[in-house]
């Protein structure tokens, strides 16, 4: 129910898709404001957490979601390099995570 009326009163700003390696563990979650608050919302789960700003929400999937997709209009890739990531040139090349489109690798530990 908390995620139908998040879903009605908010704005969907990310989401992220993926799986566990196992075939039917696929999942989205969504990342979506609210006045001041962002809701998170797993598909089928309902409203997970909340958090203070978008920031706090993307530096936790891009740390532990490697090899899902993301999708976030706004993220900018100095935010996305300062995480440690690096545009990941050759299709081939093992990424951490594909963020709007591209396959972004991890460049350091750093996070």
């Amino acid at each position: 129910m908390a995620a139908a009326v998040v879903e009605v009163l908010g704005t969907k700003l990310a989401m992220l898709t993926g799986d566990y390696g196992i075939p039917g563990s696929g999942e989205a979650i969504e990342a979506w404001r609210v006045g001041k608050k962002i809701f998170v919302i797993v598909e089928g789960s309902g409203v997970v957490e909340v958090f203070k700003d978008l920031e706090l929400v993307l530096r936790h999937w891009i740390r532990d979601f490697q090899g899902w997709v993301l999708t976030c209009p706004g993220v900018e890739d100095s935010f996305l390099q300062a995480r440690g990531l690096a545009l990941s040139a050759d299709s081939d090349e093992e990424y951490w995570i594909e963020i709007n489109g591209r396959r972004w690798r991890r460049r350091s530990a750093r996070t």
